[in-house]
């Protein structure tokens, strides 16, 4: 695959995650205990022996380029090629909408000197585990201008699939015309409406894989996909197969447990300390649960500090956050608590 250029499309994600996207874009939210959203796209591209990508970011990127650094934990880090950021360009004027069309064309120099002739164009929001090759040459085999992947499970036309924009090959001269054509058409806001209102035009074709894909647009979606990996079988199938899911590397000591810890059907990253009980949950690294405190059933992200006696049911904590002893939060499996970054409840 390298004659491919990945390139990874943020700009149109998803941001109803309330509290969890107020300073993070929807790719950077963490996920499984050490994992963000785009480390399943950047994974499997590494996976799939693409060695160039670009990413087209929107605002709120700093948590992103903080995760991403060079990119080497995706073998990016190169001399030649490797991780290309492209950020979203401001406009002064307030009544123009600003799309991925216009970002792209902001970019277009870019995609112009590009090595490469086909391009992978990805949602990096999707959670999957997937190898790109094969699709890729069913791409090539078949000429075509471009080649839409989907599950199988799937029971979308190809009209449908192709305006959500997920995952799709497309030839660079396509791709390039594409955006000098409609970059600044009103009625278009995305490279995907180009592709639905003139794929009658090109040879367009579908490419069925069997790989799971986990939408996170809500709330309630992020909490379930979570909650699945507490499947010792699903967790092996989603992170290691077939290629392994790669993150950003931080050097943390192993959990601590003392004699007052109880641990049940939990993942717990290193860097804990645990002297309470936790069933159920899903702790992120350097988070601390004090001695008679209780979590079951809720994400725990990095930092946080659970005070004693303190009870946590069905709920999401942000980074940081501090919840003092004695403090009771207890809702639904599915109306979980959202509890923003850096808050205190006493």
């Amino acid at each position: 695959m390298k004659n491919v250029l990945g390139v990874i499309n943020l700009f149109n994600e998803n941001e109803q995650l309330e509290k969890l996207t107020l300073n993070r874009p929807l790719a950077s939210v963490p996920f499984g205990g050490r994992y963000r959203l785009i480390d399943f796209t950047l994974s499997n591209l590494m996976n799939s022996n693409v060695k160039n990508v670009a990413i087209l970011m929107n605002q709120k990127y700093r948590s992103l380029m903080d995760h991403l650094g060079n990119g080497k934990e995706w073998d990016l880090n190169r001399k030649n090629g490797g991780l290309f950021l492209l950020p979203s360009f401001s406009t002064w004027d307030s009544d123009i909408v600003q799309t991925d069309l216009q970002n792209l064309f902001q970019h277009l120099e870019f995609f112009q000197k590009a090595k490469q002739d086909q391009l992978l164009v990805i949602n990096g929001t999707l959670i999957t585990n997937i190898d790109y090759r094969v699709a890729f040459q069913v791409h090539t085999k078949n000429d075509a201008d471009i080649t839409i992947l989907y599950p199988e499970e799937k029971n979308s036309s190809l009209n449908q699939q192709a305006s959500k924009n997920e995952m799709f090959f497309i030839k660079k001269s396509l791709f390039l015309q594409f955006i000098k054509e409609n970059a600044f058409e009103k009625e278009i806001h995305s490279l995907s409406d180009v592709i639905y209102k003139f794929m009658d035009q090109y040879k367009v074709i579908p490419y069925f894989y069997p790989n799971e894909v986990i939408h996170v647009s809500s709330i309630k979606d992020y909490y379930q996909a979570n909650m699945q990996l507490l499947d010792p079988d699903y967790f092996q199938k989603l992170i290691s197969k077939p290629g392994k899911i790669c993150s950003k590397e931080k050097d943390d000591a192993p959990v601590r447990y003392t004699s007052t810890s109880e641990v049940m059907n939990s993942l717990i990253a290193n860097g804990c300390i645990i002297e309470g009980k936790v069933e159920g949950s899903i702790i992120f690294r350097g988070v601390k649960v004090h001695q008679g405190a209780s979590i079951k059933n809720s994400i725990i992200l990095q930092k946080c500090e659970i005070g004693e006696n303190a009870v946590l049911e069905n709920v999401i904590l942000d980074k940081e956050v501090v919840i003092s002893p004695n403090q009771i939060l207890i809702t639904k499996t599915d109306q979980p608590i959202v509890i923003e970054k850096g808050a205190i409840i006493q």
